[in-house]
């Protein structure tokens, strides 16, 4: 522990040991504030005393909390204490109701019940909870079990919606308001072949749509919204012309459709891989691909991940490097560089159709020999 002085973000970062070894920081700007961990992980606590009996109160984790929003929590936290409940808001207002209201008020937006059912889903022990005793720390805490990105979604989103509630009465003001959600650094994990080979087999859990939906992902490589959004109007023959629209590079892009692929994609009219009601499935699939990496037993990744492992495990096998790119839907730019790429217009079909062969046999089989197959 160190003789307190105030805190800065720069001067915990420095501060901070590798783990295993954990360190405890205090604030000496505000009394009882202090910082515990590591690299890794470290929590902002309050120590108080309340009715005579020390106390402590987590409020969240650095660096998501910085020093400046540790102590605006900690003062607020120290006030809530001492006035009690917030005055004007329902002592039986739930969070589900806060949900229910917000929902309904924004009924006109397509997207608002997905958003509506993906909170519950990442806050469902706060659901049957009193708005009135609700702040920053409760939500932070109730998302540490969340993926990184998922977390941030999550929190972002509550964040608009405490925002909405606080303006009605329904809940206290200041909510989620004044912290700073962000993703993080790259990420730069590469799942192995044999995991991605576990899962593959473990989409088995879910319905027949979403299986196909994971398992396409998985063989394509394509970003999660390029397949949610898919259409049998975007095939042509053995092509597969994804739209402007639908592209990050937001220019048409062509991939070739291998035999494998067919069987996930099967015939019909509109999205293929639609809701019962024909719309695409919902943006927010963390829950199903969560069920599908706990079903595989293996390290948690994410979707995009899968495209990670796709380039890596293509390029050690010897893959062309342009036509891994292509595959990505990335710019041949990336690797011809911007006056390359003006001359060479190359898209490299018959090489992509057989370096995706060449990768869906090996998530199939786990042999990674056939990628180096001709």
């Amino acid at each position: 522990m160190n003789n307190g002085q105030r805190l800065t973000d720069r001067l915990i970062r420095s501060r901070l040991p590798q783990p295993p070894e954990r360190i405890e920081i205090t604030d000496s700007a505000t009394p009882g504030l202090f910082l515990r961990g590591h690299t890794k992980r470290a929590v902002w606590t309050l120590r108080r005393k309340v009715d005579g009996q020390m106390v402590r109160q987590v409020l969240g984790e650095f660096p998501t909390i910085g020093a400046n929003d540790a102590r605006s929590l900690a003062g607020q936290a120290v006030e809530a204490a001492r006035t009690g409940p917030v005055a004007g808001i329902d002592a039986g207002t739930t969070l589900r109701n806060v949900l229910d209201a917000w929902s309904d008020a924004r009924s006109d937006l397509r997207r608002t019940e997905a958003r509506k059912a993906a909170l519950a889903r990442a806050f469902p022990d706060l659901l049957p909870r009193a708005t009135v005793t609700m702040d920053t720390p409760v939500f932070l805490r109730a998302a540490d079990g969340l993926s990184a990105g998922a977390r941030v979604k999550a929190l972002r989103d509550m964040r608009a919606v405490a925002s909405w509630a606080a303006s009605r009465g329904l809940m206290p003001e200041g909510v989620l308001q004044n912290i700073k959600l962000e993703r993080g650094g790259e990420r730069d994990y590469v799942p192995e072949v044999e995991h991605v080979h576990a899962y593959w087999k473990a989409c088995e859990v879910l319905d027949e749509v979403r299986c196909r939906f994971f398992r396409f992902i998985v063989l394509s490589a394509w970003r999660k919204s390029e397949v949610r959004e898919m259409r049998y109007d975007w095939i042509d023959g053995d092509k597969v012309v994804v739209p402007a629209a639908h592209t990050k590079t937001k220019k048409d892009q062509v991939h070739p459709l291998p035999e494998g692929w067919k069987d996930l994609i099967g015939t019909g009219d509109g999205i293929v891989f639609p809701r019962d009601d024909g719309r695409p499935l919902s943006d927010y699939t963390d829950g199903h691909h969560k069920r599908v990496i706990e079903e595989a037993g293996v390290p948690h990744f994410t979707l995009h991940d899968l495209r990670r492992a796709f380039a890596t495990h293509m390029a050690d096998a010897g893959g062309d490097l342009l036509s891994i790119e292509l595959c990505l839907g990335h710019s041949p730019s990336r690797v011809l560089g911007s006056v390359g790429a003006v001359y060479n217009r190359s898209q490299r079909f018959d090489m992509r159709r057989q370096l995706l062969d060449q990768w869906a046999a090996t998530v199939k089989t786990r042999d990674i020999a056939t990628l180096a197959a001709e």
